[in-house]
């Protein structure tokens, strides 16, 4: 326990020394699986840095006069 101290004593158990050798090993594979599972939420929860790229307006949707109309008062 003293050489591991980040397995939960909880976990560890036995009458011989294989069960106990046992149990450490599925600690060591629980406490493996949780570290994993906390880093990847880690991961995907992450922000990048700094501000949003900027973005042109959408003009798809607009008619043909309307985007010669937002050209123009672009270029003024």
């Amino acid at each position: 326990m003293r050489s591991e101290p980040a397995l939960p004593a909880e976990l560890i158990a036995g009458e011989t020394i294989d069960d106990v050798d046992a149990s450490v090993e599925a600690a060591r594979d629980v406490v493996g699986r949780v570290r994993a599972h906390i880093e990847s939420q880690a991961q995907s929860a992450r922000v990048p840095a700094g501000a949003p790229q900027r973005s042109s307006a959408d003009v798809s949707s607009l008619s043909a006069e309307q985007k010669i109309r937002y050209g123009l008062a672009r270029r003024a």
